[in-house]
């Protein structure tokens, strides 16, 4: 799991995105939730929660 503030930076990942004290930032803060899910040994899905509608016009997103 991990949180992305509304630039697409990453705020946090893993244990740190975990618990409820993180929930809290992130609903104030405004961070969108992602977590991976797997739905079989090969297929991977990205869940992200409370994301803004991307356009067209989005980029490939931050590079780490």
């Amino acid at each position: 799991m991990m949180y992305y503030d509304p630039e697409g930076n990453m705020k946090a990942g893993g244990a740190e995105a975990e618990g409820s004290a993180m929930v809290d930032l992130a609903e104030d803060y405004g961070w969108t939730k992602a977590e991976l899910c797997a739905l079989s040994s090969s297929n991977l899905m990205l869940r992200l929660f409370n994301a803004p509608i991307i356009d067209s016009s989005f980029d490939s997103g931050p590079k780490l």
